[in-house]
């Protein structure tokens, strides 16, 4: 059951395309259905649509499936053979656990977390796709990743996954 992170009621529930509780606070579920319920500061910049299709694209390939049913974040090998050889690529927060930790503690209380890491063969455009649908690709077009077999063929797949629990 979800907690309204506003005022911590126990009943959160869809109502058409947003989930409410009984005080009135209100929270859109995405056309990809998540529903944001992180408050405080607004990020300044979200997804546009070719973030989101390269997204689309690379989820289909499955080599995101060992890792896709969790709460995970990137650690400072993911993607290291992109950050190595693209210059521009955006770096892993160094303390992204430490501020993931305090927006949810409030409301959730972590059970158990494992390190997951694998490499992964890329294929074809999916090099492109992956750093398409990252932060990165506010800062690189598609032209300066096609100079000179800059992309590599394999990536790391480097993540802390969480299962949380309601408080």
């Amino acid at each position: 059951m979800l907690h309204c992170p506003t005022c911590r009621t126990r009943h959160l529930r869809r109502d058409g395309g947003a989930l409410r509780c009984p005080s009135g606070h209100t929270f859109d579920i995405a056309r990809y259905g998540y529903a944001g319920l992180l408050t405080g500061r607004r990020a300044t910049s979200g997804d546009d649509a070719a973030m989101v299709q390269a997204r689309c694209r690379f989820l289909a390939t499955g080599r995101y499936a060992p890792v896709r049913q969790a709460v995970v974040r990137p650690t400072g090998r993911y993607l290291a053979e992109l950050r190595g050889r693209v210059p521009g690529m955006v770096t892993v927060d160094p303390v992204k656990e430490q501020r993931l930790h305090r927006a949810l503690n409030p409301c959730f209380k972590a059970v158990v977390t494992e390190q997951v890491e694998y490499s992964m063969a890329l294929v074809g455009l999916e090099a492109l796709d992956l750093v398409g649908m990252t932060p990165s690709a506010r800062h690189l077009g598609r032209a300066d990743l096609n100079d000179g077999g800059l992309l590599p063929d394999r990536a790391t797949v480097s993540v802390m996954a969480t299962v949380y629990q309601p408080r």
